[in-house]
């Protein structure tokens, strides 16, 4: 670990020098490794950038380091007394030099004063201290000694049956937590379910504009995926069967609370069609609850779950929203006829992935009730974010725009009323220092002509800066 011991009559940059040699000799640096970034660790060492970027530069003359522009600092191969070394070929050394590149490229964090993400949450919204108490807790609890073997194969069942609960408080499902299904990520979620059906007589029909990952997820398992296109006109239950699938077994993978990309709810009466239409035809219902949890104004409506009597609905749900997304932890509500196959499956024999001390602390999160404390908090900076991004629309940007917003979800999709290509929106927003996302990628049958829309989130922007990011967004696409 590099320090600077500020009583120290050596410079801070040779105290920084001398350190990483020390480092890169004893072997705590290994070549081609990268340095830090000179303002991250500038930050961390609490010293200015130029001290940093004088002790890399001495390290680069020196031969420790090789400066790659756009890529940072990585160690070069050097002999030692202290440790011995490999000598790798042309095309190793070829290859190590293009993989430092890309993930360079990858794991880069391009720097904007204003980051509309959809995908990220509020640095302050994590309840850190509560969390940091349970965890600790946890560790002393008498069950403690369950971290020492793998937690159940469906997971940890103290979370099934909080999960259980909450169902019933928030979306008016009843589930027994034999029915639930602890995983990692929503798409390792949705490929677990479709694992439970036979690909060659199943065909998947997902929303269209919709949430790629479980297009990717279906086509990566040779499912056959239909396309079922519901903008403008939002409608579900009119899914049309080709012939040549007449007999098969289908699959509707939606987002009824909030659908994605679009943030339209699924009606009432669309909800009660579509499970005749599941009904009719053979079908299974995937409702992945994404972002159900954040309303303004619009109805609390029964999910799908809780008006199928005829166990045809799966259900979805993860804590990426509403607790961590670095979490990755969802859950899996399933028919007791499609659990029973699922424990039968060989993934039913292996344990969950998710790991014990996060599933045991969420557990006691809930059970205590801080779960729902932190989650009314959460709506409600939500809803103050939501209003403001609306507001400073309207104020800012006015009739130049047009935007999709149903009052759900965690963004909105805004889009100039010149018709300007949503790749020139973009980017013309980065020259301003402002972040907003594609949706083309969304249209899995490929995006009408003039769809055009950007995404602009705020689960991640603090509240004050959404109106200055507005306002340099309209200084950049109508100056």
């Amino acid at each position: 670990m590099i320090t600077i011991d500020r009583d120290s009559q050596t410079p801070f940059y040779q105290q920084i020098y001398d350190q990483i040699v020390e480092s890169v000799e004893t072997g705590a640096y290994r070549m081609y490794d990268r340095l830090p970034s000179i303002r991250k660790f500038a930050t961390d060492l609490g010293v200015s950038r130029n001290t940093v970027e004088q002790a890399y530069t001495l390290l680069a003359q020196e031969g420790y380091a090789d400066a790659r522009p756009g890529s940072g600092y990585f160690i070069n191969p050097v002999e030692t007394s202290r440790r011995a070394t490999r000598v790798f070929s042309a095309d190793y050394d070829a290859a190590m030099a293009e993989l430092l590149r890309v993930q360079a490229v990858l794991e880069a964090e391009p720097d904007y004063a204003y980051d509309f993400a959809y995908d990220r949450m509020d640095a302050d919204a994590f309840p850190y201290s509560r969390w940091a108490r349970i965890a600790r807790d946890v560790l002393l609890d008498p069950c403690r000694f369950e971290v020492c073997r793998y937690s159940s194969r469906q997971g940890l069942r103290e979370l099934r049956e909080q999960i259980s609960v909450y169902l019933v408080k928030e979306q008016d499902i009843v589930a027994q937590p034999e029915q639930i299904v602890i995983l990692p990520t929503t798409r390792r979620s949705f490929s677990s379910i479709l694992g439970l059906f036979d690909r060659r007589n199943t065909i998947v029909y997902v929303d269209n504009p919709g949430y790629p990952e479980a297009y990717n997820a279906a086509r990566g398992m040779g499912y056959d995926v239909l396309p079922h296109t519901i903008y403008p006109n939002f409608r579900w239950s009119n899914l049309a069967v080709p012939p040549e699938h007449a007999g098969k077994t289908k699959i509707v993978y939606t987002t009824p609370a909030n659908q994605y990309p679009t943030n339209a709810l699924m009606t009432l009466e669309e909800r009660q069609a579509l499970l005749r239409w599941a009904q009719e035809n053979d079908a299974y219902i995937i409702e992945d609850e994404y972002c159900h949890e954040f309303r303004y104004g619009s109805p609390h409506l029964p999910s799908l779950h809780a008006l199928d009597g005829t166990g045809r609905v799966i259900t979805m749900g993860t804590f990426s929203k509403s607790l961590a997304p670095s979490f990755c932890l969802t859950y899996t509500v399933l028919p007791p006829a499609l659990m029973l196959r699922w424990l039968q499956r060989p993934e039913g024999l292996m344990h969950t992935q998710v790991p014990w001390h996060t599933q045991y602390t969420l557990a006691e999160f809930m059970r205590q009730d801080l779960w729902y404390a932190h989650l009314r908090r959460l709506q409600t900076a939500y809803r103050r974010k939501h209003d403001a991004l609306v507001s400073a629309i309207e104020r800012h940007l006015g009739d130049r725009v047009e935007y999709l917003q149903q009052e759900t979800g965690l963004h909105v999709l805004v889009r100039t009323t010149d018709g300007r290509p949503e790749a020139e929106l973009i980017e013309l927003a980065a020259q301003a220092g402002v972040r907003v996302y594609p949706t083309s990628q969304d249209w899995i049958a490929g995006k009408p002509d003039g769809w055009n829309y950007v995404l602009v989130g705020y689960s991640a922007i603090p509240l004050d800066k959404i109106e200055p990011g507005i306002q340099a967004l309209a200084q950049a696409w109508f100056s």
